[in-house]
């Protein structure tokens, strides 16, 4: 515990100092101090309005949504009314590979593609109507090949929890587990968290300063509730979250906690955003007197707000970030190698890699068109690396124009910020490009964005 020692009185203001570093507009943290938790605000929840962010402002938190849906899928899994490794079908109607299991869905295993980001309505059948509109989508790999992050798997378990328990999405998350767990500052939907200050999420102009958004989040509407469109909590809130994971008992079981920290999937060589994933949960290997941690969580993005949560149970230490603006992912890594270091003795290991001495690779192999839905990447030999052409993701219109150079055979990178990854020192890259699946001849099948992954035509 670190509540009267003097440890506390340098938080805040590295807080502030680091938000301000990365440019980001306002942001708020959480940590876990025995059963404390100390809350910390800084920056501009609005630029409309000037509002600032208090500890109770609310952020939209993206995927770390994901973690929510788990939770309720494996509850029902310990009331023996979910089956992890029957196929989809016994309690789903979907227009996906019939020999897919929950269990692969959770560890992003399932083959699924990302899938769109699209809006079905305000209804109670959104998430319904989510699920039908899959068909003709094709799969990234075959069931249970390889790790390939998929929003849609996740609104599909969010269906198998509306068809097991006969309430919609919204209704399940809060009845089953919000209220019974106390999280009376999360909220699944928008007139919910109308009752509470709420921050937006603010563009950050190639040229130009932030400016605030114009869309409450990617995709409008209850369609992808369960995979991170609606949900909105303090960072407190999600600090919570992680310590009824911690202590097992109650509305979250031990059994099911475990079961949710049990590893089922490896990124490929040169990850750096998560090295693996269990159900519902990622983990970072992290290191702690010297030897190898795992610390669990999830990261969402919601446009340009959401949150960072992070949890070392043996510790029982924990933190949560929540931001409105790009430069997160620099924000979350100098923060959380402060506080996890100097609070609770783990060292959170730099988000690039050095660059392997005397690399020499054929880059035309890596060369070509790598698709997944709704994204078409191009990339093309120029001098010492790979020259990106993107249609269509939003998301990747950084990585247009930019030069990806190796610091190993299966990770690239600019050296410049991007959406998931920072700006690496000389001599390091922090990877943007993770090539896998190399065939005979040495070309890559499959390229991953950050955790999404792409087939190469």
């Amino acid at each position: 515990m670190f509540t009267s020692s003097p440890a506390r009185t340098w938080i805040a203001p590295l807080f502030d100092e680091l938000v301000t570093r990365h440019g980001v507009v306002g942001a708020s943290l959480a940590v876990l101090d025995g059963d404390d938790i100390h809350t910390f605000a800084t920056g501009i929840a609005n630029l409309r309005t000037g509002h600032a962010v208090t500890p109770e402002t609310l952020f939209m938190v993206g995927s770390t949504t994901k973690s929510f849906t788990a939770t309720l899928v494996l509850q029902l899994v310990e009331e023996g009314r979910v089956d992890l490794d029957l196929p989809l079908s016994r309690y789903v109607a979907a227009p996906i590979d019939e020999s897919i299991t929950p269990r692969q869905l959770l560890s992003h295993t399932s083959g699924l593609d990302n899938g769109p980001y699209s809006n079905h309505g305000r209804g109670d059948d959104a998430v319904s109507r989510y699920v039908d509109s899959l068909t003709g989508i094709p799969p990234i790999s075959p069931p249970g090949e390889r790790f390939s992050y998929s929003n849609a798997g996740f609104v599909i378990l969010g269906r198998l929890v509306e068809q097991v328990t006969g309430l919609d999405w919204d209704t399940a998350l809060r009845t089953r587990l919000l209220h019974p767990g106390g999280l009376e500052m999360t909220f699944t939907l928008p007139e919910m968290a109308a009752a509470h200050a709420i921050a937006i999420g603010h563009e950050r102009p190639a040229e130009g300063s932030a400016v605030p958004g114009t869309a409450w989040a990617m995709a409008a509407g209850r369609a992808m509730g369960p995979t991170g469109s609606t949900l909105t909590a303090t960072a407190a809130d999600l600090v919570r979250f992680a310590r009824l994971h911690m202590d097992g008992g109650g509305v979250v079981s031990k059994a099911v906690a475990g079961m949710m920290r049990v590893p089922h999937a490896r990124l490929p060589a040169g990850s750096v955003m998560a090295q693996g994933w269990g159900l519902g949960l990622l983990f970072e290997e992290w290191q702690m007197d010297g030897q190898p941690v795992r610390v669990f969580g999830h990261t969402g993005h919601n446009e340009h707000i959401g949150s960072f949560l992070r949890f070392l149970p043996q510790s029982r230490a924990a933190a949560a970030l929540v931001f409105n603006s790009p430069g997160d992912a620099g924000l979350f890594h100098d923060l959380f190698s402060r506080l996890f270091s100097e609070l609770y003795g783990v060292h959170k290991p730099p988000p690039w890699h050095t660059v392997e001495p005397g690399l020499e690779l054929d880059l035309s192999r890596y060369a070509g068109v790598y698709r997944r839905h709704g994204m078409k990447l191009t990339l093309r030999v120029e001098a010492d690396g790979l020259l990106a052409d993107v249609e269509g993701s939003w998301a990747l219109q950084l990585y247009a124009g930019r030069r990806f150079r190796p610091a190993s055979p299966s990770a690239f990178g600019s050296g410049l910020a991007a959406r998931y990854t920072v700006a690496s020192p000389e001599g390091t890259l922090a990877p943007e490009l993770v090539f896998d699946g190399f065939d005979a001849g040495g070309r890559p099948c499959y390229v991953y964005t950050s955790v999404f992954a792409a087939r190469r035509e």
